[in-house]
């Protein structure tokens, strides 16, 4: 499958949505240093966390072996720390993304039957080459850690080890190549579910579920977590008043 059109008709037969809501799931955030607008995902990210009964767990990048590759490969790090609880999904999360949707589930979202859940990267190039890696949804299966070792060692052998786009690139190149059937594996969502662009209208943000930042200066960063932050604490609060005089 090539293209969106290609992916969705395959959609109708062949995934299926996760139908139990009671999914154990942990979202793996990684923490980048003391950037401000890391402090504001953070906090968005613990809030949907709380509302869904998902657990946490926050990776630094100073406390994972590299082994002397660029921070970038570090996530992969991460998703295998986070893997070694019992939880049926684990949800990584760059440090400048985060989820606008509080009110939606994960399991209203994921195709079941798939171990590898990423978004488009959103410039029309094919699915299978145009994946962003700043939210990775995996499930916790055998093929799946064994999946991100392979991903790993791959990179060992390829100059973005070192080089951009890193860790996203070499996983571009195995999707293309549909190493060991992987793609039976995986789906590639359209980039507003996992990958909204930080241009977006905030007045019709329904439909996007995670916002990442990717390309944008730490102060435009900061001023647009800040921003939906506002509005889901002011969204909460006129909830509970709300239950408070029904």
């Amino acid at each position: 499958m090539d293209s969106y059109a290609d992916w969705v008709r395959a959609d109708q037969e062949k995934f299926r949505r996760l139908q139990r809501q009671d999914i154990g799931t942990t979202l793996c955030l990684w923490q980048a240093g003391n950037q401000p607008y890391a402090q504001c995902t953070e906090r968005i990210n613990r809030m949907y966390a709380a509302k869904h009964g998902y657990e946490v767990q926050v990776i630094a990048s100073d406390a994972v072996d590299l082994e002397g590759r660029a921070p970038y490969w570090g996530k992969l790090k991460a998703l295998q720390a986070c893997m070694q609880d019992e939880d049926q999904y684990v949800v990584y999360l760059d440090a400048d993304a985060f989820v606008m949707q509080q009110h939606q589930t994960l399991h209203h979202l994921l195709f079941s039957d798939i171990d590898l859940h990423v978004g488009d990267h959103g410039n029309e190039q094919g699915m299978w080459a145009n994946v962003n890696t700043g939210v990775i949804i995996l499930r916790n299966t055998k093929w799946s850690r064994r999946f991100l070792q392979q991903w790993w060692e791959a990179g060992a052998e390829t100059a973005f080890a070192h080089n951009a786009y890193y860790e996203q690139t070499v996983l571009q190149h195995i999707l293309q190549g549909g190493l060991h059937q992987t793609r039976e594996h995986v789906a590639v969502y359209p980039a507003h579910v996992f990958n909204t662009a930080l241009d977006l209208d905030l007045q019709d943000s329904s439909q996007h579920f995670v916002m990442h930042m990717m390309s944008a200066t730490a102060e435009g960063r900061a001023t647009q977590c800040s921003s939906v932050l506002e509005q889901i604490v002011n969204t909460q609060a006129a909830w509970c008043r709300t239950q408070e005089n029904p």
